[in-house]
């Protein structure tokens, strides 16, 4: 009993629920502004990679991946993927069956994640890790459908195992980058920084380039500071004495770090999904701390339902989780006389207010929604425009509803995960950590000087193959060596009557352009890993690439003349007196136009 106590006790039921939340609210803000935009370019037949295209590619550990990927197109996952992935991640933060929502949510990411592998960044790296894990995490105790329904205790015991998978991944998305760092010259002697903040396409933003100009030593002091957070940041936040000190102190600073990727440089979605994997880490009782006076208000809040209605009691329940306190009462009107009696002259449920007042129909819809910060303002309007009309409507249909919510809104205790669920977590944790260490070595060309530290030989082949089969698959070689390029980009299209234009010109919305200060600004973070990855495109990629920039000249060509042909150059220079270690070789490519 004391070994179950104690696993409770070392699980922030709260956090993890809050994480549930923001996380799914991440997944679907990229899913709209990211996957969704140009969605047939980047995973669809006819865009950058057919999928003849991609089967075709020696991406290490394909061989199993692909005939999944294969089965998935047969029974027409893509096309579903565009519907059911908002509705999973949906139901996923409401927490509605929310393990199913997790699973089906998960099923679909992994799809758009070996889609198109060449347009993932360390975003969508991490989050296919964090779906996965969440699978085994009680996500669901605060704040979900299932919750409200679940008439078990919250902090009931759950393995721990799950829970430390999760920290074991967020501990090595920072400890793992660092040790890359130090084995870096470019970071060893604090040049690192600056360098990638000069960087025409991951940096050379305003606020980087004023630091550069002007605040020039300072960025010497964060790139050993960044260093040192990362490689600090899991034992400070698990330090056993003056954890809140220790812990609020390395989440600080790991959201100003997060904060000033945002402001300083272009790297896509990852410093937000990065915020989010903070979010577990957060002690329940902090979030404890803050909602106490809230809870302790809001603990006299009474909802009084009709008695034997079983759609009034549920519905009763939900707006407990969503609007009030856990240990807000909810009870049928037999439990209070006044209740009871209100109620049959009213044919309406009651609400007893914080300061013992009592409030019918739409007049306590009101109430309870001002109590929650985010629903506050329909509450105010539903204030002053009474909807008395449509509480009547829906209490007349009752009994109707009762049938559906029995069947869509059961009561039921989501059941734990069982023991072999648990073992495979723990194996897949395991998995993970071996990848990552075995590959703690330097690319040749990190090791451009001195270096104080040299790693093994990269992991091996079985054990790569296991870790991308199982999905575990992760390296966090983040910024080392720092990127210190000046790239230029250019797309000449020559059509059959030896006109020749810019294809970016042509475009209402093209892939990049070039500023007057140099900087090179993509319309998408996937365009822009994909022109930043060339160096690493198969021969494979390269028809795909020219095949649909062919087809995309032909439909903005000028005039009547057939395209005949397609010019890409890619020219990289190191920055100021930089070395060039490591530079990405340049490209220069024709490609000829089928008519």
């Amino acid at each position: 009993m004391q070994a179950r106590d104690q696993s409770v006790r070392l699980i922030d039921f709260q956090s993890l629920s809050l994480f549930r939340i923001a996380f799914a609210g991440f997944l679907l803000g990229h899913f709209y502004f990211v996957d969704r935009v140009d969605y047939a370019v980047f995973y669809g037949e006819s865009g950058l990679v057919p999928f003849a295209t991609l089967v075709q590619e020696d991406f290490l550990g394909f061989s199993v991946i692909a005939p999944v990927l294969r089965a998935s197109e047969t029974i027409g996952l893509p096309t579903l993927l565009r519907v059911l992935l908002p509705l999973a991640l949906v139901a996923f933060a409401l927490g509605y069956r929310t393990r199913w929502a997790n699973a089906v949510a998960y099923v679909f990411e992994s799809y758009l994640h070996w889609r198109n592998p060449s347009v993932n960044s360390g975003a969508e790296v991490l989050a296919h890790l964090l779906l996965l894990w969440c699978l085994f995490l009680p996500l669901d105790r605060y704040w979900s459908i299932d919750a409200a329904l679940d008439p078990r205790p919250r902090d009931r015991a759950f393995p721990l195992l799950p829970v430390l998978a999760l920290r074991l991944q967020i501990a090595s998305l920072y400890v793992f980058p660092a040790l890359y760092k130090i084995a870096s010259s470019a970071w060893i002697e604090g040049t690192a920084v600056q360098w990638s903040l000069a960087d025409n396409i991951f940096g050379g933003r305003p606020a980087g380039l004023f630091l550069i100009a002007h605040a020039a030593p300072l960025l010497v002091v964060v790139n050993y500071a960044t260093i040192a957070l990362q490689l600090a940041l899991p034992f400070l936040v698990y330090w056993p004495q003056h954890n809140d000190l220790t812990r609020g102190f390395a989440l600080g600073a790991a959201v100003m770090m997060h904060m000033s990727f945002i402001f300083c440089m272009t790297i896509g979605p990852f410093p937000y999904v990065s915020l989010v994997a903070l979010v577990p880490l957060v002690p329940d009782a902090w979030i404890a701390g803050v909602l106490r006076r809230r809870r302790v208000r809001l603990g006299g809040v009474v909802i009084f339902f009709e008695p034997g209605c079983g759609f009034c009691e549920k519905i009763s329940l939900l707006l407990r989780e969503f609007l009030l306190s856990p240990t807000s009462p909810v009870l049928p009107a037999e439990a209070d006389g006044e209740a009871l009696r209100l109620l049959r002259a009213h044919n309406s449920w009651v609400v007893r207010d914080a300061e013992g007042g009592l409030r019918l129909k739409s007049a306590g819809m009101a109430y309870l929604l001002r109590q929650n910060p985010l629903l506050a303002p329909f509450g105010w309007l539903l204030a002053r425009w009474p909807a008395d009309w449509l509480y009547d409507a829906i209490g007349a249909r009752r009994k109707q509803l009762s049938l559906v919510t029995s069947v869509v809104l059961a009561v039921r205790t989501p059941p734990p995960i069982g023991r072999t669920a648990n073992a495979l977590c723990g194996a897949l944790a395991l998995l993970a950590l071996a990848a990552n260490v075995t590959d703690l070595r330097p690319p040749a060309f990190i090791s451009s000087g001195p270096s104080p530290l040299r790693f093994t030989e990269r992991t091996p082949v079985w054990l790569t193959l296991l870790a991308v089969d199982a999905q575990v698959w992760q390296r966090w070689p983040l910024f080392a060596p720092p990127p210190h390029w000046q790239r230029a980009y250019r797309i000449t299209t020559t059509a059959a009557d030896g006109a020749r234009f810019d294809l970016m010109a042509r475009l209402s919305d093209p892939w990049f352009r070039s500023t007057p200060e140099g900087r090179v600004v993509f319309s998408d973070a996937r365009w822009l890993k994909y022109f930043t990855q060339f160096d690493v495109l198969g021969s494979g990629d390269w028809r795909a690439f020219g095949a649909y920039l062919c087809r995309v000249a032909q439909a903005v060509r000028p005039g009547t003349a057939a395209v005949a042909s397609i010019e890409l150059s890619s020219d990289t220079r190191p920055w100021d007196t930089t070395p060039a270690d490591g530079m990405p070789p340049d490209q220069h490519r024709s490609f000829t136009c089928q008519n």
